[in-house]
């Protein structure tokens, strides 16, 4: 348990000297102003002090001081109207701080597009990608000169590239992390934080697709195929064999074709085709660092299946490296909404 230091719990308040000051007169004022700003006797900032407040006859005042949570400045008189003193900025710091979090944590840049990098004053950024460049890419400021953290919102609904500067890494990863694009319910975000040196690292990703199966439905619609990018290195398929897929159109088009659907189609089945794709031989849930082999069938396609055993409605592609977060693979969400 971290010790404490002992506040000022009954502060007496003196002059130049070091002597109390019998009946003073502390005044309280707005930080750097002549306005006058209240303080309390009560920790939950409902019973105001006088202003002056005044003081007994040891210099204490005869209440608690509490502070609204902004900068005050301090006037301190004696009994005959003389000023003895003055001290502005003055603050609780972590009040004044945990008061102003949520305004802090949303400074930054808004509806950004592709090519933008950030800047030390952004905390929050939103992407405005759609209609733009695909990827729309977001660069990173260099993680040394970087201290607080930064989150990036995907407002649109093309995939954002955000990448690292430099020979900085991303989760220890010297490429770029993909957020997926938004859709009517959700906004894929990505908490980052640097390390001062020449690493970000990713403290938490928002990236859920509530139309996927084993995710509450959004609608009471039935489901279809869907081909929706979640994100991943571009699909490159190491040591490709002839007839495999070279693009991620290539690759929508051949997985359909295994299961004789097209997108937009319903898929009330949905579970019953992937599971007998699987049964096939596809691959099931990869592991970060393993590399799928494009010799297994399906040219190493991996079904996701939750751990339940159902199919979850997405599916990963092979990839010549990893993602930031070590997977070898670039995510399509195979269902959605009708």
């Amino acid at each position: 348990m971290a010790a404490a230091l002992l506040p000022w719990v009954k502060p007496q308040f003196t002059d130049a000297a070091g002597d109390p000051v019998p009946s003073g007169k502390l005044y309280s004022f707005v930080a750097g102003l002549a306005t006058p700003q209240p303080t309390y006797s009560d920790v939950d900032l409902t019973i105001a002090n006088a202003n002056p407040t005044l003081l007994n006859a040891a210099g204490q005042s005869p209440t608690s001081i509490y502070l609204l949570p902004t900068g005050y400045k301090f006037r301190l008189d004696d009994a005959n109207d003389v000023t003895l003193w003055t001290v502005d900025d003055v603050e609780d710091v972590g009040a004044v701080f945990a008061a102003g979090l949520g305004r802090a944590l949303t400074s930054g840049a808004k509806a950004v597009v592709s090519g933008y990098t950030t800047v030390a004053t952004d905390r929050l950024v939103t992407v405005a990608s759609s209609g733009g460049a695909d990827p729309c890419v977001i660069n990173l400021l260099p993680a040394a000169t970087a201290t607080q953290p930064l989150t990036i919102k995907n407002t649109g609904d093309l995939a954002v590239s955000v990448t690292p500067n430099g020979s900085d890494t991303l989760d220890g990863a010297a490429a770029a992390y993909t957020l997926p694009g938004a859709t009517s319910t959700t906004q894929p975000s990505l908490l980052l934080v640097p390390d001062g040196v020449s690493t970000w690292y990713i403290l938490a990703s928002h990236l859920a697709d509530p139309g996927a199966p084993g995710a509450p439905p959004t609608t009471s619609g039935p489901l279809v195929w869907a081909w929706v990018d979640r994100g991943g290195n571009p699909v490159v398929a190491p040591g490709t064999p002839v007839g495999a897929p070279t693009t991620l159109d290539g690759w929508r088009d051949y997985f359909f074709g295994l299961l004789s659907e097209t997108v937009g189609q319903p898929a009330d089945d949905y579970e019953a085709k992937l599971q007998a794709l699987a049964d096939g031989g596809m691959l099931v849930n990869a592991s970060p660092g393993e590399i799928p082999s494009v010799a297994s069938p399906f040219f190493g396609i991996w079904v996701i299946i939750d751990g339940s055993g159902h199919p979850r409605g997405r599916i990963q592609l092979p990839t010549a490296v990893a993602d930031a977060n070590g997977y070898y693979t670039h995510e399509f969400q195979v269902i959605g909404d009708a």
